[in-house]
């Protein structure tokens, strides 16, 4: 496999290996989620989500993605600079929901999940958001 740009990687917290990568070069696929094989004939990283089948695997559907995470339900947050918007894909790579624009984020450059808390690096904002993902009171 070959990579133009990495942007940025990131692990499941329940797969070891899977990783996701954001790229910000010349690719039809800005974003990646790469499933890590062991079998008798290939060891090595394969494409998890088929190109042209998922949102996620949509050509030009992000534009300068600098950061992803995931969540602990599998679900994958890409902050896309060129778009100033965080969008959030099931692990199918569906897209959910996609947030900011110019008015909340200049440039986000990273997203990082814990304890039901999103993390936005707004990065031109010079200011980290916290965004709190559970409805429990």
């Amino acid at each position: 496999m070959s990579a133009n740009q990495i942007s940025s990687l990131t692990s499941f917290n329940s797969r070891n290996y899977d990783i996701v990568v954001t790229l910000t070069g010349e690719n039809s696929f800005k974003a990646q989620w790469l499933d890590f094989i062991i079998s008798t004939e290939f060891t090595g990283y394969t494409i998890a989500l088929p190109p042209l089948e998922s949102d996620l695997m949509m050509p030009g559907f992000l534009n300068t993605p600098e950061g992803a995470t995931v969540d602990n339900s599998g679900n994958i947050y890409v902050a896309d600079a060129g778009k100033d918007s965080v969008y959030k894909f099931n692990p199918r790579g569906d897209l959910l929901t996609g947030f900011g624009g110019p008015d909340l984020f200049n440039k986000p450059h990273a997203v990082a999940f814990f304890n039901k808390t999103l993390y936005v690096a707004d990065t031109e904002n010079n200011r980290i958001l916290r965004f709190i993902l559970s409805t429990d009171l």
